[in-house]
Parts: C-alpha cells; structure tokens; sequence
C-alpha cells in the first residue's frame, strides 16, 4: 500500500474517487459499489467480497483456534504470522523498508 502512493493512480472508480495504479484492486474495489459478496459462509449467514475475507472470518469467529501465545503479553493468536506481528510490535521492530522513501514499517502491506 505504501509503496503505490509513489506511483501515479491509473485506475480510477466511475463511483467514488477511489483512484489505484492496479487494475485488480479496481475491480476487488467495484465490487463494493455492486454489492458483490460471493463468497458465503458456511456457518452463519455472513457474505464476503474475497475468499481471504471469508478464509479470515472462518479462522477468527467460527473455529477459534488461537495456539500461538506471545510470551511477553500472552495475548493468544490464531497463527505464526500474526503472533509475529504483535511480538514486533512490542519490540517495535520495523522488517519492511520502502524502496522509494526509505521509510521503515513494521508490515509489509504498508
């Protein structure tokens, strides 16, 4: 995400002023103003625009496995991934670095 702000937005929704340099967010994003969910859940009524969106709700609402414990808060987490997420954020450490700016950040997707 951080990344695209140095790149001029090519893309631009005809419905907001959502504006993206990548077509495929474009059309995740029309999505939205379509009122698209086709990905359902099999467990409860809830819809979702993505597959990883309803992957995501499955994994945190309906099954609720949280194994992974940080061991400086014992808060628990569903996955490595996010664990080391927040054991990072403790320790502020800051993995990812812009190849434009420089700038450091803690994700990746920024």
């Amino acid at each position: 995400a951080h990344l695209r702000g140095h790149l001029p937005p090519t893309h631009a929704c005809g419905d907001c002023d959502y504006r993206t340099p990548n077509k495929y967010d474009l059309a995740k994003h029309l999505l939205i103003h379509a009122g698209i969910k086709k990905w359902q859940c099999s467990r409860c009524p809830n819809n979702y625009h993505t597959v990883s969106n309803l992957r995501e709700h499955e994994r945190m609402v309906h099954e609720r496995l949280k194994r992974y414990a940080c061991n400086i808060c014992e808060k628990m987490f569903y996955d490595r991934t996010h664990l080391q997420r927040h054991v990072d954020s403790h320790n502020d450490i800051k993995r990812h670095e812009c190849d434009v700016c420089h700038a450091a950040f803690s994700r990746r997707c920024h």
